[in-house]
């Protein structure tokens, strides 16, 4: 059965009239504008590298780069949550959730650094560090999730920092 389309000054979503303010065709174009306008206005959210080179080439071991990341990392309030250092990788977290996310906010928001070492085909040891900014909603359906975003630019500026002070510090 139909819905009555002049029964209310409501519309059903999917109602053929031509007056309907909810056409398919309009909900398809508004999502394919937003979709165009979200890659042309910097590229997918992940993935997508606006800020300057995130690794270097060190001039030291695999062990010392570890070693110096984990120095790093530790000096810039992160909290190390994740560490192998036998396949040198490292996830660590800082809390960036503000007076007024706390108060008024529903989601906890972190830095995340990620800091991979390993060996290049000309076996040199290459350091690279990635910020993300993760959401964790403490309500709704997606309470406890995980949400990733690009990093802030307090979290690229730590990873931009670290780089630098690996690639200078590391010598055996």
């Amino acid at each position: 059965m139909q819905p009555d389309c002049h029964a209310s000054r409501f519309r059903h979503p999917h109602s053929r009239h031509p007056r309907s303010r909810y056409s398919r065709s309009r909900a398809t174009s508004f999502i394919l504008a937003f979709a165009v306008a979200g890659f042309g206005a910097g590229g997918c959210a992940f993935g997508a590298s606006d800020g300057p080179e995130d690794r270097v080439t060190l001039r030291g071991t695999l062990e010392a780069g570890f070693n110096c990341a984990v120095r790093e990392v530790n000096e810039r309030d992160f909290v190390v949550v994740d560490a192998r250092r036998d396949s040198g990788f490292l996830r660590a977290e800082r809390d960036r959730t503000g007076f007024t996310d706390a108060v008024l906010g529903d989601a906890r928001v972190l830095d995340q650094l990620t800091v991979s070492l390993y060996r290049d085909a000309s076996e040199r040891t290459v350091m690279r560090v990635t910020a993300e900014r993760i959401e964790v909603p403490r309500s709704g359906t997606s309470a406890g999730a995980r949400i990733a975003g690009p990093g802030t630019a307090e979290g690229r500026a730590a990873a931009t920092e670290i780089l630098q002070a690996c690639e200078s510090a590391v010598t055996s």
